[in-house]
């Protein structure tokens, strides 16, 4: 897939993350901080594991995209440390039979998918980010995955 943005969504997320700044994860130490979905671009290594360095928590799984460059930022990020790491097909890049639509709705789906995982700091390197990181808690993921699905239905 090219760096295509199907109906915005990176400027969506981006978005999520500039409303969620200032209410992070407290301390790593805290047992009242809840789960921290970490996402990075699979385009900006240096800038994941800047992230991954800055999180509060310790990132106890990765989720890629199918691909490459994913692993390798994936790989990078973690500074060589082992962490369980899942390939989830469903955050695949936008393939051509592909209508923006049924990108949207995959990728809602992912997330959700995302939440079922027994970890409280997982990692999500997407191919789907140009570039940038953000963290959303698990009602912000859950927001994303809603949000992406009302503009679903309005298109």
């Amino acid at each position: 897939m090219a760096n295509s943005d199907p109906r915005g969504v990176i400027d969506y997320l981006r978005q999520l993350d500039a409303s969620a700044a200032g209410r992070g994860p407290k301390a790593s130490d805290d047992p009242d901080v809840g789960r921290s979905f970490l996402f990075v671009s699979s385009s900006d290594p240096e800038a994941a594991r800047r992230a991954v360095e800055a999180s509060p928590l310790e990132i106890d799984l990765v989720v890629i995209s199918p691909s490459r460059p994913a692993r390798e930022t994936a790989d990078y990020a973690t500074a060589g440390h082992w962490v369980f790491t899942v390939e989830e097909p469903l955050l695949v890049g936008r393939v051509s039979a592909e209508s923006e639509a049924d990108v949207l709705t995959r990728l809602a789906q992912a997330l959700r998918d995302l939440a079922a995982y027994n970890a409280r700091a997982p990692l999500v390197v997407l191919d789907l980010l140009g570039s940038g990181t953000f963290a959303l808690s698990e009602t912000g993921l859950a927001d994303c995955a809603d949000g992406l699905d009302r503009a679903v239905s309005r298109s």
